[in-house]
Order: C-alpha cells, then structure tokens, then sequence
C-alpha cells in the first residue's frame, strides 16, 4: 500500500498542494485533491472503505492510493480461496460441542488471509477517515487524529518508543512473566476447549500467528481507536467516548476461538481506549501492545502439547 501512495508524488500533486489543506506526516499519505472544494464527508470516506478498501481513497481521487488498498484487499481475498480446509474433519471436530477446535496448514493460512482481508477494510476506512478529516481541517485540536504513516505503524510493536511507555510495557511484562512461570499450564484437564494440530509445526504456527496479529492489530486499532475512539470522544467527552468505543469493540468479539468473549474485550476497549486518549490519540503505544499480548498467548497455547486446553486462550482480542 504504502509503495504505491509514495508514488503520487507527482508535480501536479505539488502543484494542487498549494490549493487544499494538506499533511507531510508520511511517505505513503500525500492528501492531494483536484479542485479547491476537495470531497471531506468523514462518515461517506470511512464506510466506503470498509465496504471495499480503496473505495474512500477514491473518493479523493486518491487513484494511486486506492489501488494498493484494494490490490492488497483482492490478493489475500484471492488466497483464501485457494486454501480448501478440510470439511470432514472440521465436522468432526464440531460435533464435540465446539470443544475442539480444528487446526490443518490449509485451515491456518485461510485463516490468516481472511484475516488480513478483513484487517484490510479496517485499515483503509481509518486512512480514508484521516484524509477526509485533515482535509476537512479537524485534523488537530483537543482530540487530534493520529499522523503516523502505515510504516511506523506496522513497525510500531517494535519501536521502543512505544514499549517504553509504562501502560504497553506493565501488562506484557506481567503476561510474560505469568507464562515464563508456568502459569499457562495450569488447569489444562479442567477446560472444556481443545486444540487438534493437524499437521503444521509450531513453528509453522508461531510465524502465522505473527504476521495475523500484526494485521489485527494494525487494522483493529486504527479503526476502533483511530476512528471511533476518536469520534465518540468528540461527540460525548473523554470518558464517555471511551466506554461507548469499548462497547462496541467488545460487541465485535464472540468468545469463539482463540478470542476474548464481549465482556473480556470490553474490558481490554476500556484499557486500550485510555492508552490512546493517554497517549495524545497516537496509535504506536496500542499496536505494540495488541500485537505482543496476543502473541505472547498464542505462543504460550501453542508450545505445551499437540492436544492441550489452556484457559488463557480466551483472552486474546
């Protein structure tokens, strides 16, 4: 994405720069339009995206741009569908009272492109929210919009500007230490939930298991703190912004999976939406955060055995 949009760079970009409000904050976001009124619906921006990544973009006639979101979107869309999880053995394994959950290497790689599909929406109707608003000239004031470029976000959970900061570094400290200590292994026997590994290496897994969080993260954080985080606050002060936003990221998880229930996620929207008022609305501190506690939990439901039951699986977002 950001290779394309770097592009853009075109001397009638610098040229219309001079006519509409524009940001210099990264390589791959150059806010360029083509008349002096440029489009700036934030909501038509955002859902457009969502709805199709690149659609926003293209909505600013942001052509460049709009064509690595959906490149990037069809591509993983495209490799799913390559990846046949087997049908029998998933039945199986439901037939259990969805106490097993089936893992093959054709189900994880499906797993993980649809992931990063959908990461892909949420990503983009962030970056056509931003554009819209630093048009629009909202960018600033008391509830700022974050400035950072795709790249230091995707770097972001291993910058240490970030893992410095008290509120990233206290909970993975605290999870890192529970797991060194065994912690992760207690209780197995007594929980309903089981993991069939079918086929891929942990470590086959651990790298998987990488790069997805790394795309929820990125596209979690953008949208629900970027964009709704941001909006409530606006609409309804700091602390109630924050718990409507938590509300709604806890609605958005199920229980299912690897995956908090809605009242545990709600509880992690309640943190996560802190952190990022805390932190000037920036969205590093966050991603560094989500992507090491997820990790380091799959890590822990991953290294014990090929049948195992971990509480702890639970509670990933």
């Amino acid at each position: 994405m950001s290779v394309c949009a770097s592009a853009a760079n075109t001397k009638e970009d610098e040229e219309l720069a001079h006519q509409v409000p524009t940001t210099s904050h990264g390589l791959d976001d150059n806010y360029f339009a083509v008349d002096n009124q440029p489009a700036t619906n934030r909501t038509l921006a955002s859902i457009s995206s969502f709805l199709l990544p690149g659609l926003g973009q293209t909505y600013h006639r942001q052509y460049l741009k709009a064509a690595g979101h959906f490149g990037f979107f069809a591509a993983n869309k495209v490799a799913r569908r390559s990846h046949r999880v087997d049908q029998d053995r998933r039945s199986y394994a439901e037939k259990h009272d969805d106490t097993y959950i089936y893992l093959s290497p054709d189900s994880m790689r499906s797993q993980l492109y649809n992931s990063m599909a959908f990461s892909s929406r949420l990503y983009s109707s962030f970056d056509a929210y931003r554009s819209a608003s630093i048009l629009q000239g909202k960018a600033g004031g008391d509830v700022p919009i974050s400035k950072e470029s795709f790249s230091e976000l995707a770097l972001a959970p291993f910058t240490l500007r970030n893992l410095n900061q008290p509120l990233v570094l206290t909970p993975i400290f605290l999870l890192g230490t529970y797991y060194l200590a065994g912690g992760t292994k207690r209780g197995q026997d007594d929980d309903l939930n089981r993991f069939i590994l079918d086929g891929p290496t942990k470590t086959d897994v651990a790298i998987h298991s990488a790069i997805q969080y790394e795309a929820v993260a990125i596209g979690e954080e953008a949208f629900y703190r970027g964009i709704l985080n941001t909006e409530l606050i606006r609409a309804f002060g700091v602390y109630p912004g924050i718990f409507l936003s938590s509300l709604l990221f806890g609605i958005s998880h199920t229980g299912q999976g690897l995956s908090a229930s809605t009242v545990t996620a709600s509880t992690y929207g309640l943190y996560m939406g802190y952190m990022h008022h805390y932190h000037n609305y920036q969205l590093g501190p966050n991603l560094a955060l989500h992507f090491w506690w997820n990790t380091i939990i799959h890590t822990a439901v991953t290294s014990n055995s090929k049948k195992f039951t971990i509480p702890l699986a639970y509670f990933t977002f």
